[in-house]
C-alpha cells in the first residue's frame, strides 16, 4: 500500500513537471546597452567585465570547474545548459537522500531508496524550467511568436564645468582667455591698427589683426541663452595715461558665425557695434535665444571692416584701450 502511494506522488510530480515544461519552451530575448555620462572628467562606469587572460592548462580543479561554469551560462535560444543544470543537480539530490538514509542506520528498502530518488527527479522537473527561465527585465518586451523583442538604450548628458575649450579659429596675435566653466568666453582677439602719421584731417584705419573673432562655449545643456557684450575704455597713451585719444570710435561690423564640428543647435545671432571710450558703453555684439546657441561658436570678423575712427587735433603718442567683454547667462 505504502509503495503504491509512493508511485501515486511520482506520477503526479511528473505530470506536473511536464506540463511546465512545455509551457515553458517559448524564452524572452533580451539586451540592454547603458552609457553614464557623469559631470566633470569624462568618467565610464562598468559593472560588468570580461576576462581576456587565457586557459592555464594544467590548472587545478577549481579554475577548471570556474572554467566550465562560465560556459555554461546560456545565450540566447539556448536551452542544453539548463538541461544539464537539471540533471546534474537531480542526481545530486537523490545521492544525497540516499547517503543520508545509508548513514543514519534506517533500514529503508532498495525498492524504496530508488522510488524516493524518483519522487525527488520529478520534483526538479517542477522546478528547474522556472528557475532556468529569468523574467524579462523593465522596459524589455518580447513577442507572442517568440522571434521579436525590444530593447532600449540610455545615454545621461551633464554640464561640463572642468577644461579650456581651444579656439576653432586661432587669431594673430591670440587671444586664447583660458577661461573654465560652463558658460564661457573662449577666444577674444587683440585689435591692433598698427602704426601711422598724423594727417590734417579725420583719419579711419582698418585693423592689422589675422581672422579676428570672438568665441563663445554653451556646455550648461539648459538652453537658457546667453548674451555677449563689450564695452571700450579711453585710448590713453602707454607711458603718460593723462593724454588720451580724443573722440576715437571702434566700428566692428556684424561677423560671420561659425561652429564646432558636428554641432546641431541653432545657431546665435550678431550685431554691428560702433563704441567709443566710455565705461557706459557696453553694446551686446554676439547673442542666443532661449534654445539657441548651445555648443561652441565664434562671431568671425572682416578684417578690413573692423576700424578705428581718428578726429584730427589729436597728440602724437604710442595710444592703447582696454576692451572689456561681457558675458551674461541669459538673452538680453
Amino acid at each position: 500500500m505504502k509503495n503504491i502511494r509512493l508511485f501515486v506522488f511520482l506520477i503526479l510530480f511528473l505530470g506536473v513537471g511536464s506540463f511546465q515544461q512545455v509551457n515553458a519552451v517559448e524564452s524572452q530575448t533580451n539586451s540592454q546597452v547603458g552609457i553614464k555620462f557623469i559631470e566633470g572628467d569624462k568618467t565610464k562606469d562598468s559593472d560588468t567585465s570580461e576576462s581576456k587572460d587565457p586557459p592555464i592548462k594544467g590548472g587545478n580543479d577549481d579554475s577548471i570547474l570556474k572554467s566550465q561554469k562560465a560556459n555554461s551560462f546560456p545565450k540566447t535560444g539556448e536551452s542544453a545548459p539548463s538541461m544539464l543544470l537539471f540533471i546534474v543537480g537531480s542526481l545530486f539530490i537523490i545521492f544525497a537522500l540516499t547517503f543520508y538514509l545509508k548513514k543514519g542506520g534506517k533500514k529503508v528498502k532498495r525498492k524504496e531508496k530508488i522510488i524516493t530518488g524518483l519522487i525527488l527527479f520529478g520534483s526538479m522537473s517542477v522546478f528547474a524550467p522556472s528557475m532556468a527561465s529569468a523574467a524579462p527585465a523593465d522596459g524589455i518586451q518580447g513577442t507572442e511568436t517568440g522571434k521579436g523583442a525590444t530593447s532600449y538604450g540610455t545615454l545621461k548628458l551633464e554640464a561640463n564645468t572642468e577644461g579650456v575649450v581651444p579656439p576653432i579659429k586661432p587669431s594673430e596675435p591670440s587671444g586664447e582667455t583660458g577661461n573654465t566653466g560652463a558658460l564661457t568666453i573662449d577666444n577674444v582677439s587683440p585689435l591692433l591698427f598698427g602704426e601711422h602719421k598724423i594727417d590734417g584731417g579725420k583719419a579711419e584705419f582698418s585693423t592689422e589683426t589675422v581672422a579676428p573673432n570672438v568665441q563663445v562655449s554653451d556646455r550648461r545643456g539648459e538652453g537658457q541663452g546667453w548674451n555677449l557684450q563689450v564695452r571700450m575704455s579711453e585710448f590713453a597713451d602707454k607711458t603718460d595715461d593723462t593724454k588720451i585719444l580724443k573722440g576715437a570710435e571702434l566700428s566692428i561690423p556684424a561677423g560671420t558665425v561659425g561652429k564646432s564640428e558636428g554641432n546641431i543647435a541653432l545657431p546665435p545671432e550678431t550685431k554691428d557695434v560702433v563704441i567709443a571710450g566710455s565705461i557706459d558703453s557696453a553694446q551686446t555684439i554676439f547673442s542666443a535665444k532661449e534654445k539657441t546657441g548651445l555648443g561652441t561658436w565664434t562671431n568671425e570678423f572682416d578684417a578690413s571692416q573692423v576700424k578705428l575712427m581718428v578726429p584730427a587735433g589729436n597728440l602724437k603718442g604710442d595710444y592703447q584701450a582696454t576692451m572689456t567683454w561681457s558675458l551674461l547667462d541669459a538673452p538680453k
